[in-house]
This record gives structure tokens, C-alpha cells and sequence, in this order.
């Protein structure tokens, strides 16, 4: 670009050797061109941001024991995993004003998840309360939503799979079952082969897909699909209901 260049015109200003001969002033007929350093424009520094802190506890929801777990801190711009004390005691420095997710594994239990929002001043401090993994136990998948009448997880249910994942990996001797249910109210439980027995067939299916394609031992996992066998809301009227009645559950088999 032109504002990169500067034309300065000396005449005979500026000899470089003696013009009384033919020979300097060939070398005083010249162009020369110089490199002059631009300044640098000054960055402005970014304002740090503000921190606070969350802290909590994590204990074993039938005695109240405190447990040695593991706790991913997360947000939409960081991820940081910690342990607890022996104590079950955790606490992390985090931003303010922030939405902060806690994901809670531990070996022997099922895996919990909290989120909340980071104040300026109010910062929180947590219990948690894990369910002991029994072999007979069944957790549900919280979060854990289809779109209707497809085996196809709401997008806002996607991160769901990788803590399901993470507690196989970490509880590495247990088998489980997979139950796939649906929302079909008002109507008796349908057999083999009917659209909506098909349909909890293939959510459980699709979730142990999942678990299989990620390294987890195929005979560690069976799916079943319940069709509308046991719905949290039979009667269900609501989108809330129906969803909680399109889930998945986990039961420890041993």
C-alpha cells in the first residue's frame, strides 16, 4: 500500500564523492532505498477476569460416608478435573458470573451431576450425595431425553454419553443393563414387533452402540427396551412428563 512508502527527493544535497570528477558524480547519480521500523501499535491488555470459587463436599448416599471421587469442573470456556481430600472435600477456583456444570465420578457408585451459577459474591458450596452402584441398583440417566418416536438424543442430552462412558471406564469390573423406555400413555404395553417395543429397543441399543464404538467390553452391557411398560407418567398430559418418560436407566447387573 502506498502508506507504506515514503519518496524523499536531495538533489545535490547529499553527495557521496567528489563531483569535480566523472567518475563521483556517476556515483553520486543514485537511488537508495532505507527500511525505516514502523512502531508496533500498542495491544490493549485484556481485564482478567474476576474470580470466585466453588467448593463442596461428596459423600455415599446411604451412610453419609465422605468419598474419594473425582470432579470435572466445566463451563462453554473451560474444563478442569480435581479430586477430592480424604475428607471428600473439593475446592476450585472459577470465574464469576459464570454457568459452571460438576460432573461426580467415584469407583463403586453411580455418577451425579450439578450445575449452577457463579455470583459475584455468593459462592456456592455443595453436597453431593452418590448412590453406592449395588449390583441390583438402578440409576436413571438424568438429562438423558429422545426426540419423539425416534432413537435420536435431544441435542441438549448429547453430553450425556461421554459421563455414562467415564463411569464404565472407571468401574471397570461391573456389567449393566441398559432399559430403553417410551411415552406412550393410555394404551397397554405393546409386543414384539410393534413400532413403539421397536423404539425402546433401539434407544437402549443405540446407547450401548455407543459404549461398544468406545472401547467398553461388549459383554459388560445388555439393552432392553420396556416399551411403555413402566412409565414415571402413565397419564402423562405434559411435554415435561413425556419426557421423563422417554429415558434410559441403568441397573447393575453385577
Amino acid at each position: 500500500p502506498d502508506s507504506l512508502v515514503e519518496v524523499a527527493i536531495y538533489g545535490e544535497t547529499l553527495p557521496i564523492a567528489d563531483n569535480d570528477t566523472a567518475g563521483g558524480r556517476q556515483r553520486n547519480r543514485r537511488a537508495t532505498i532505507e527500511f525505516i521500523p514502523t512502531k508496533k501499535k500498542a495491544i490493549p491488555e485484556q481485564p482478567k477476569a474476576k474470580m470466585g470459587f466453588i467448593a463442596g463436599q461428596i459423600i455415599d448416599k446411604k451412610t453419609a460416608e465422605p468419598i474419594r471421587a473425582s470432579v470435572v469442573i466445566h463451563s462453554k470456556t473451560f474444563r478442569d478435573s480435581i479430586h477430592t481430600d480424604d475428607k471428600g472435600y473439593f475446592k476450585k477456583e472459577v470465574p464469576e458470573n459464570t454457568v459452571i456444570g460438576v460432573d461426580v465420578f467415584a469407583v463403586g457408585y453411580f455418577f451425579e451431576t450439578r450445575m449452577m451459577k457463579i455470583g459475584t459474591s455468593d459462592f456456592p458450596t455443595i453436597e453431593v450425595k452418590l448412590p453406592p452402584a449395588d449390583v441390583g441398583a438402578i440409576a436413571e440417566i438424568k438429562n438423558f431425553y429422545f426426540v419423539g418416536n425416534q432413537a435420536v438424543l435431544l441435542k441438549t442430552s448429547e453430553p450425556e454419553l461421554p459421563k455414562l462412558l467415564r463411569f464404565m471406564e472407571i468401574n471397570k469390573d461391573l456389567k449393566i443393563e441398559i432399559g430403553g423406555h417410551i411415552n406412550f400413555p393410555l394404551y397397554n404395553a405393546r409386543g414384539p414387533g410393534a413400532f413403539e417395543q421397536t423404539l425402546s429397543d433401539n434407544r437402549a441399543g443405540m446407547v450401548k452402540a455407543f459404549l461398544v464404538e468406545n472401547g467398553i467390553a461388549e459383554n459388560r452391557i445388555t439393552a432392553i427396551g420396556y416399551c411403555n411398560k413402566h412409565m414415571k407418567f402413565p397419564m402423562a398430559r405434559k411435554e415435561e412428563q413425556m419426557a421423563k418418560n422417554r429415558r434410559v436407566e441403568i441397573k447393575i447387573i453385577e
